[in-house]
């Protein structure tokens, strides 16, 4: 790949799971120095492509010396791009954005922008105002009056946390939990409930995993679109409440993306944004799930179709540049290999997809992996020998 020799600024990148690596290499390849940030040592620590490797305190235990490690990182390097690749570094960014902004550029809305998309709440108040269509939510947040608020939900339903960075660091991986009746999300919410800062119950949308669709969206410092993108999920882990385990671009859907831009209409959006749209399986309309503001797990799946977003990021954000990239997306597949095996099993054992048809699924062959690349073999080679040591533990039952 051509160098470019005249991109200079340094890019931090905050979070060094499989999100992050895949903004590494969409960096470091075009010869822009990358350094990484973590608090332990996941896949992104061992790329190549990293110029310096940092780990620091947890920004959620201790944010004061989190604070003070990346701001000396930022007086070393007089210059760069701060990248966060999950929620806790967002909401760490936009909190303390004064004090970073002295050594640091980033690409992120205002302060109160932020905290409608991290806040499941906030979201689903945000969509109903704009008249975007969303499941049937209802936010409980108030203990003494869980009671009563559930009274009139219909079941099953879909029990998210409002605050998804918290959970995340403690139920790794598990997005909620379905609840079919009051007794049991009562239970759930007794339990987890001052983990995940209140919860969304959500109305469950019929329909398989492949009626999910993300819409990606870049806006510049004018608040306009410069570039968009819209993924299609295949299958997630766990299925139907899952991570993006197996996805592709494609057709892009007309619906997805009227849908995408109509939430955007009203917001001066300043950076990335991205949301989640199921269809609907009667009459195919999207109904908003999610939203986020960084970039994804399946991340790669974006960059091998054309749609670099970590580049174009740095593009607009850096380098200053203005106007429409002249990008022709090309049909790309992505895969988590662990992960959508863990998929398959269960949609097996629930009769939900055949070995065959699962097989089948896998021609054209994906060309985007969540860890694996010619040119960067350890994160891959890290990722699954863990993996393979969990599964001989598993067969041999050991400890």
């Amino acid at each position: 790949m051509k160098k470019n020799n005249e991109y200079n600024a340094p890019v931090v990148v905050l979070g060094l799971t499989a999100n992050g690596l895949s903004v590494i290499r969409s960096l470091a390849r075009r010869d822009i120095g990358v350094i990484g940030c973590d608090n332990h040592k996941h896949c992104g620590y061992f790329s190549r492509y990293l110029k310096a490797r940092h780990i620091l305190s947890n920004v959620k235990d201790n944010p004061e010396q989190f604070k003070s490690d990346i701001l000396r990182i930022g007086r070393e390097l007089g210059r760069a791009f701060l990248f966060p690749t999950s929620d806790e570094y967002i909401k760490f960014i936009s909190l303390n954005r004064n004090e970073l902004k002295e050594y640091f550029d980033f690409a992120l809305p205002d302060a109160d922008t932020v905290a409608i998309f991290l806040n499941k709440q906030k979201t689903v108040e945000f969509a109903f105002k704009q008249g975007i269509r969303c499941p049937q939510t209802m936010m409980l947040s108030d203990a003494s009056t869980v009671h009563q608020d559930v009274e009139n939900l219909k079941y099953p339903c879909f029990m998210k946390p409002a605050v998804s960075y918290l959970w995340a660091q403690k139920f790794d991986g598990r997005k909620g939990f379905i609840v079919n009746n009051r007794e049991e999300l009562l239970r759930i919410w007794k339990e987890h409930g001052h983990i995940a800062g209140g919860f969304a119950v959500q109305q469950i949308i019929c329909g398989p995993d492949s009626n999910i669709y993300t819409f990606d969206v870049l806006c510049n410092k004018a608040g306009e679109e410069v570039f968009s993108v819209c993924t299609h999920k295949l299958r997630q882990y766990p299925p139907h409440f899952g991570i993006g385990c197996f996805a592709e671009v494609a057709e892009q859907n007309s619906r997805i993306i009227e849908a995408g831009r109509k939430a955007l209409g009203v917001i001066k959006y300043y950076g990335l944004i991205s949301f989640e749209f199921k269809l609907d399986p009667d009459g195919g309309e999207p109904f908003l799930m999610e939203a986020n503001l960084r970039t994804a797990f399946n991340g790669e799946l974006r960059v091998k179709a054309g749609a670099d977003l970590p580049y174009f990021i740095y593009k607009y954000f850096v380098i200053g540049e203005v106007g429409r990239p002249d990008i022709k997306l090309k049909y790309s597949k992505f895969m988590n290999f662990e992960l959508d095996l863990g998929c398959f099993y269960q949609m097996h054992r629930d009769k939900e997809i055949t070995f065959w048809k699962w097989i089948k699924s896998y021609w054209p062959i994906p060309n985007a992996h969540a860890y694996f690349a010619w040119d960067d073999l350890m994160p891959w080679v890290k990722v699954y020998s863990n993996f393979l040591k969990v599964i001989f533990k598993k067969i041999f039952r050991i400890k």
